[in-house]
């Protein structure tokens, strides 16, 4: 018996389930006795526009293809009138076919696991595809849908009609097509249509309008991640874009939020919201039709109140330091979803991929609520946690978060290592008014104030880092004393980095202190990674490089118990990182920063129109001091330099007329910006600079200071397309010289785009 019960259960694994739409079709041919057992006519060249439901499961070039009514046929026949809702095959290419997991292997599975569990068939796991994407759904949602289904005759098997000034410095001289799908929070993509959409709970509909538009509707609770470019406007309801909330009357909404996320950093996540009261239905109609005449007719059914409209552009222009994929230190992005070729991925999510995200929401609204209270003081945050915990990350999110009530906010960058807005061994205080939505190296920008530490670590010059930072913070305070203040750190904080750490404490006098750290630090152990769990008396308590326990103490705080502030202890990003994703990083910063000036598809700074100083007119230095004056000329020759104003009691002359000046003292050097010395005249005693600055911030120069920042190899190596065959490249050994191949523009560019659709 026992035997006859498990030969009865392996025959029944063994014959295909039928589908609810598979079921209802059946019964609908066999009531109107009009395809009977008569082969399915092959409708591939417009699968993507119906239910998969009764889809088969069985491999195809074209994808699946189940049997259909009648009325099902004259309903495609119907859509394929419409120009809007036509779908071109070369749109199917788009879609990958998906992993089929073997039938035998698959039927083996469920046998052994129906032999230890009984009940095991009780839910099965539906799987049919729509645009390469997976939808799972139980018996008892099979069996509603029947019904649903039988009970209405004009019910079709479509879900839609969519498928869908100073003289020393001077010049030297179509049809739209589009589709729908709805989302249950699948981490792989778009899910599955189902028949009856306003069952679902968790809905997102995408559709295509013209050649470089998306149209997305999205409601609570599901979530987007965006990997690669795209242009963001949200025409109806409200977006929060790692922590910025869109909304139609946002003033960066009318020309579209620029993201730029997945080369070296995170997918950015967009959370739809509860509709604004501006969000207004008959706006979104007449935009809709404005950007594709007839298009609100087609999406208006799929329409929901309490969703979100969001509008995707394709992003023109090339990825910042995109230098870095022509040299093969970096990939782009790759990309997986349907619309891969409008250079970005969209995908649904479950939840937030940061490791805070459940703490932030709490954090963010008790900063935001002081930063519009009058009564209480302007938040001065503190960020720290050791290398790689996301210290960044963080910071851009709590920037977003703090921009959508205030106009400002001030970034104070403390780690030389790893800048957030300008070329690496800097210092500065910059004022952000736009959301940052990428990595460094995409928000590129002129700060308020900058100085020049010469190294990416401070561990060469600690009073000089120290100083600096005290100048930042009362350059923050004299200048913009209304604005929030937030403050990213180092990840060294042992020995002598925690004293700096503590010395930053002191200059700023944070009102919160925010510590990234691990779950096992969090859950109370103690980590052998993580410093132990920071608040007001431990930082007290420790000794600063320079400061001492009475420096920056507000009036009326005892100085035994030093100031006071908050402190919220979050869980850091864990794993670990590529050992040279900094330095990839730092190039990127430093490519990023000399091409703002040009918009070509690769940089190539020998294209920019150099300026030309006279030695006379500045001071020549080499931070760490070990170069003999009489080299210094040398070391400066195709060399990175930083554009700096010192004291005039800082400049040496020299007794030979015409040579340039020297300098004593040690950093930092307050600096304006960075250049290359493209040559050296030494005839006509000029120096060549190559720089993205104006001509205006250069009058400020005085000095060219030479520091650890060289030039990044790639544009070294980028030299060899403009020599004859057989010469060899400027400044490279001979070694170096032969490991690199001469590709012409158009083929690194066509390299590049080879690798990724969002080149």
């Amino acid at each position: 018996k026992k035997s006859s019960k498990f030969r009865h259960k392996k025959d029944k694994f063994r014959q295909p389930k039928e589908t609810a739409l598979a079921k209802h079709n059946r019964r609908r041919s066999e009531s109107e006795g009009c395809l009977g057992d008569q082969e399915a006519p092959d409708i591939s060249h417009c699968i993507s526009r119906v239910s998969g439901e009764g889809a088969s499961k069985e491999k195809s070039s074209k994808g699946p293809v189940g049997p259909l009514s009648l009325d099902a046929l004259k309903q495609l026949g119907k859509l394929e009138e419409e120009p809007l809702a036509r779908v071109e095959d070369s749109a199917l290419e788009e879609y990958p076919e998906p992993d089929v997991e073997d039938e035998h292997q698959r039927d083996s599975d469920e046998e052994t696991n129906d032999v230890e569990d009984e009940h095991q068939s009780d839910y099965e796991e539906k799987t049919d595809y729509f645009g390469g994407a997976y939808v799972y759904s139980s018996d008892e949602e099979v069996n509603a849908s029947e019904s649903a289904s039988s009970a209405s005759e004009d019910e079709t098997e479509l879900n839609c009609t969519e498928p869908m000034d100073s003289s020393n410095w001077c010049h030297t001289s179509a049809n739209s097509s589009a589709y729908c799908a709805d989302s249950e929070n699948e981490e792989e993509g778009y899910s599955q249509l189902s028949l009856h959409p306003e069952q679902s709970k968790h809905t997102l509909r995408v559709f295509s309008l013209q050649e470089k538009l998306l149209l997305a509707f999205v409601r609570q609770p599901t979530m987007l991640r965006l990997t690669g470019r795209a242009t963001l406007r949200v025409l109806y309801g409200s977006l929060d874009v790692d922590g910025y909330i869109l909304t139609p009357a946002n003033p960066h909404n009318k020309d579209g939020l620029f993201v730029q996320c997945g080369l070296l950093s995170p997918p950015a996540t967009m959370r739809p919201m509860a509709p604004q009261s501006d969000s207004v239905y008959s706006k979104l109609m007449q935009e809709l039709n404005q950007l594709v005449p007839g298009s609100w007719d087609t999406v208006s059914p799929h329409f929901d109140r309490n969703a979100t409209v969001v509008l995707l552009k394709k992003a023109e222009g090339r990825w910042p330091a995109i230098e870095l994929v022509i040299a093969n230190l970096v990939k782009l992005p790759h990309l997986e979803s349907s619309h891969a070729g409008m250079g970005f991925d969209l995908k649904s999510a479950k939840d937030d991929h940061h490791p805070w995200s459940s703490q932030f929401p709490g954090l963010a609204t008790k900063l935001i609520k002081a930063t519009t209270s009058a009564e209480q003081q302007i938040p001065h945050v503190v960020v720290c946690g050791m290398k790689n915990s996301g210290k960044s990350t963080f910071l851009r999110q709590l920037t977003n978060s703090l921009l959508n009530v205030c106009s400002a906010v001030i970034y104070l960058d403390c780690d030389p290592g790893q800048t957030e807005f300008s070329p690496p061994g800097t210092l500065s205080l910059v004022k952000v008014t736009h959301p940052l939505l990428g990595p460094p190296f995409t928000h590129v920008c002129t700060p308020e104030k900058m100085y020049f530490l010469g190294d990416v670590s401070p561990a060469a010059s600690p009073d000089s880092y120290s100083n600096a930072i005290r100048c930042l913070v009362e350059y923050k305070n004299q200048h913009f004393p209304s604005c929030p203040l937030v403050v990213n750190t180092m990840g060294w904080l042992y020995g002598i980095g925690m004293s700096l750490f503590v010395d930053i404490i002191r200059w700023v006098n944070p009102t919160d202190l925010v510590q990234l750290v691990s779950a096992f630090s969090l859950a109370g152990s103690v980590s052998p990674t993580d410093l132990p769990l920071l608040n007001a008396s431990t930082v007290h308590m420790a000794c600063g490089w320079l400061s001492s326990r009475n420096d920056a103490l507000p009036e009326g705080h005892d100085a035994v118990l030093g100031s006071s502030f908050a402190s919220h202890h979050l869980r850091a990003v864990e794993g670990k990182s590529s050992s040279s994703q900094p330095q990839i990083l730092r190039q990127g910063m430093l490519l990023s920063y000399l091409s703002q000036k040009q918009c070509s598809s690769a940089f190539c700074p020998w294209s920019l129109t150099p300026y030309r100083l006279a030695w006379s007119s500045v001071a020549i230095h080499e931070h760490s001091c070990t170069v003999q004056k009489k080299d210094l000329l040398h070391v400066l020759n195709a060399s990175v330099v930083a554009l700096c104003t010192v004291p005039k009691e800082s400049l040496l002359e020299t007794e030979v007329e015409g040579y340039p000046m020297f300098m004593k003292g040690n950093p930092p050097y307050e600096c304006v910006g960075f250049g290359i010395v493209r040559a050296i005249h030494p005839k006509e005693k000029v120096f060549y600079i190559l720089t993205p600055e104006p001509k205006h911030r250069l009058a400020e120069v005085n000095a060219l200071i030479k520091g650890c920042i060289n030039i990044p190899e790639v544009l070294l190596t980028k030299q060899a397309r403009f020599l004859k065959k057989g010469q060899s490249l400027p400044y490279l050994a001979n070694s170096a010289c032969s490991e690199v191949t001469s590709y012409s523009d158009n083929q690194m560019e066509t390299r590049s785009r080879s690798e990724s659709p969002c080149y």
